[in-house]
């Protein structure tokens, strides 16, 4: 997976908070989506294999509303959960509903320093950035470290009633990066992640059955 890099500044944040908002100013004008689809991990139409490391930013996710026209991302209703962001109801959004997607975004970042942008729309999705969370959550609490989850890709099982055992997304938390480089920060800043064609609507659920946001 190439990158082209653009320098443009060499200004750095001084804490992880301006980090995680530099993080997500990147994220949301320069996506690289990975997304999970019927047991496996993609970026564009790239299988990404089981087992792939990076740095997790579970401060920095953001859950919230996007609004497709033509495939193309026209409107984000989008908020970071530690500012205690509460989204909007469907009701309450612009016509017509069919257009809206509700969507759960997470940073990442590639051993290149490359921020990817997990995002999903589905139950199972939910379920592995909650767990991630709690885990940095439980070691901020007891420890009062802000080190971040270094994680592996990887998959589980969940039950539903109407198609028994699928998989879901899982991140496997294999330690703690303490002295996190300024690569992630850089790269948000300086514009080097990779500006993608505009994304499809997610249209269906971790194993490929059609999926709506409960109103």
């Amino acid at each position: 997976m190439s990158t082209e890099v653009a320098v443009v500044s060499n200004n750095l944040p001084a804490t992880y908070e301006d980090e995680a908002e530099a993080l997500l100013e990147g994220t949301e004008s320069h996506e690289t989506f990975l997304k999970f689809r019927k047991g496996k991990y993609f970026i564009r139409k790239d299988e990404v294999s089981l087992g792939f490391e990076c740095i997790a930013h579970p401060y920095a996710y953001q859950l919230g509303w996007i609004k497709f026209e033509n495939d193309k991302v026209t409107e984000r209703i989008m908020g970071r959960k530690a500012d205690r962001f509460v989204p909007p109801q469907r009701e309450e959004l612009s016509e017509p509903h069919d257009a809206w997607a509700f969507v759960h975004e997470l940073p990442l970042e590639d051993e290149g320093g490359q921020v990817l942008c997990f995002t999903t729309s589905t139950k199972g999705g939910l379920i592995a950035i909650e767990q991630l969370i709690k885990a940095y959550w439980h070691r901020l609490k007891s420890r009062g470290s802000r080190a971040l989850p270094i994680i592996k890709l990887a998959t589980a099982e969940m039950s539903t009633k109407d198609y028994g055992v699928v998989p879901r997304p899982a991140f496997d938390i294999v330690g703690w990066d303490d002295n996190h480089p300024v690569s992630a920060t850089q790269a948000a800043l300086d514009n080097t992640i990779v500006i993608e064609p505009a994304d499809t609507p997610p249209a269906t659920d971790d194993f490929g059955i059609p999926w709506r946001r409960p109103d």
